[in-house]
């Protein structure tokens, strides 16, 4: 995670349904978002982007709880 002053950290919860995933890449895509967080109920402790089809890994692991996150 290269967060910069400037930036908006995201967290998403539902990461691995088919808008969490449509999520989490328009996230990574974006200028001045940093995606700090992600939840879901299934594969917990893998890189979220390995997980939704990324080629490299974020350094971000899939949760199963919102408290853990935040």
């Amino acid at each position: 995670m290269n967060q910069s002053s400037s930036s908006v950290n995201v967290v998403i919860v539902g990461a691995l349904g088919r808008m969490g995933s449509q999520a989490v890449g328009a996230v990574l895509a974006a200028d001045g978002l940093e995606l700090v967080g992600a939840v879901a109920r299934r594969q917990a402790g893998e890189d979220v982007a390995l997980a939704t089809g990324g080629q490299a890994p974020l350094g971000v692991d899939i949760q199963t709880n919102l408290a853990s996150v935040l």
